[in-house]
């Protein structure tokens, strides 16, 4: 047997083994999770294990989770305290991991959606979890789910070995730029702040592309790294459809009992921070933001810290003022309430929020599904990572709904806020065009 053939024998019998450990570690009577460690490798790799029914979360500080298919569904509207609880009762055995749901939520829950339909809280089947730069492979269910299980980790274990390929789709055609129409709602906006029953909106736009030829979802998430390295990336798939992008905004994180959030509104160019810190209206948008943020958050925690000042925070294209809040939370309150309590903020929706809702409704003649959504995971801890779904699409073969936005407020120009939205959109359009650097 030649050195190669040995190597792969030796690589598919540890596969085996990773398996059949997780496999033997279920219960007859009763669903636990099961972990084993795995190798620490690029989290897109996980991400091409992801067949029909999915989701893959990568924070900026290194933590990841990749979820494959479902153990159980919980509704979005359920108790936090009642879904940590539904999770501390599957660990049943000592674990470096703890079980988690992951979830994508809906912009607006009144409106139908037109894509990717939210589903709730999904306590994952098999899942590829990196935590402070230690990796394991974990199975949620019990041993009628087994022979489920044991598909869905071999094809796991079996990604992790294989590099993913670079794709360049390509945009064939951009067939709705949808810029007549944002042009107009921001100059509608603009009117209902001068009158006085608003004082911040977020509209969107969302351009419609035809790909020279339908990507993977893995290899979009896969250039959003080169692209985007110091941002968020998500993935979402249902079906033939994979909702995917790279947010620079998180909306809640919390370990061991504190969270933190950040208020991330004003923009400009990179290379443009001194004219952002100076820009009246940057800073209004950013405080408009930073006082909801806080209003919403003092009920929540036992006691609040704010940076004194908004900071630059630098993207690859773009700069933004950016405030960061932490604090303990208060007895029998977890990271579901605050996002709950947050979302809509200021940032993606407007002040006050709910007349900001309702323009939105009028001026955008979209769904915009999980744009602009909160998305994340959380665990039997109450420990969760959440962030806001910008910067993204949704992709189905070789169509791609692609968003972004912008804050209206006093003094807002429709041109420099068309500008703005193509600044935004260019991370993504840069990656299909095979142009990530």
């Amino acid at each position: 047997m030649s050195l190669g053939a040995a190597r792969s024998t030796a690589a598919k019998d540890e596969i085996t083994s990773r398996v059949d450990e997780l496999v033997h570690g279920l219960s007859s009577s009763h669903a636990s999770l099961v972990s084993v460690p795995a190798p620490l490798v690029p989290i897109e790799r996980a991400a091409a294990a992801i067949e029909g029914f999915g989701a893959a979360l990568a924070t900026a500080d290194g933590d990841a989770v990749v979820a494959l298919a479902s153990h159980r569904i919980l509704p979005l509207d359920v108790d936090g305290s009642e879904l940590v609880a539904t999770l501390r009762a599957l660990a049943r055995r000592p674990s470096q991991v703890a079980p988690f749901a992951t979830f994508a939520m809906a912009f607006d829950g009144t409106r139908t959606g037109e894509t990717l339909e939210p589903l709730g809280f999904v306590i994952p089947r098999v899942a590829y979890v990196v935590r402070r730069g230690r990796a394991f492979v974990v199975a949620i269910g019990d041993s009628s789910e087994a022979e489920a299980i044991r598909a869905d980790a071999r094809r796991l274990f079996e990604r992790l070995a294989e590099p993913v390929p670079t794709e360049n789709p390509a945009v064939e055609t951009v067939v709705d730029r949808d810029d007549v129409r944002f042009r107009e709602s921001v100059a509608s906006a603009i009117e209902s702040i001068r009158a006085h029953s608003l004082d911040k909106v977020v509209l969107a736009r969302r351009v419609l592309a035809r790909l020279q030829r339908a990507p993977s979802s893995a290899s979009l998430f896969a250039a959003l790294s080169v692209r985007a390295p110091t941002t968020h990336r998500f993935l979402l798939v249902r079906g033939d459809s994979a909702f995917v992008g790279a947010t620079p905004e998180r909306l809640v994180s919390c370990r061991d009992g504190s969270i933190s959030t950040e208020a991330l509104a004003g923009t400009k160019r990179r290379g443009e921070t001194t004219e952002l810190v100076a820009s009246s209206k940057d800073r209004a948008e950013q405080r408009w933001v930073l006082d909801a943020i806080r209003e919403s958050l003092e009920p929540m925690v036992e006691s609040l810290r704010v940076d004194a000042e908004p900071r630059p925070r630098e993207l690859r294209d773009l700069v933004h003022l950016a405030t960061t809040f932490d604090g303990p939370l208060r007895s029998g309150r977890t990271a579901i309430d605050v996002l709950r309590a947050l979302h809509p903020t200021p940032a993606v929706c407007g002040v006050p929020r709910g007349r900001a809702a309702e323009q939105i409704r009028v001026a955008e003649p979209f769904d915009r599904g999980h744009y602009a959504a909160p998305f994340g995971w959380i665990d039997a801890h109450g420990d969760a990572d959440v962030v806001v779904a910008l910067r993204c699409g949704v992709f189905r073969d070789r169509m791609a709904l692609l968003y972004a936005g912008a804050g209206i407020v006093e003094g807002s120009d429709p041109e420099l806020e068309l500008e703005e939205t193509d600044l935004k959109l260019r991370a993504l359009l840069s990656v299909l065009d095979g142009d990530p650097d």
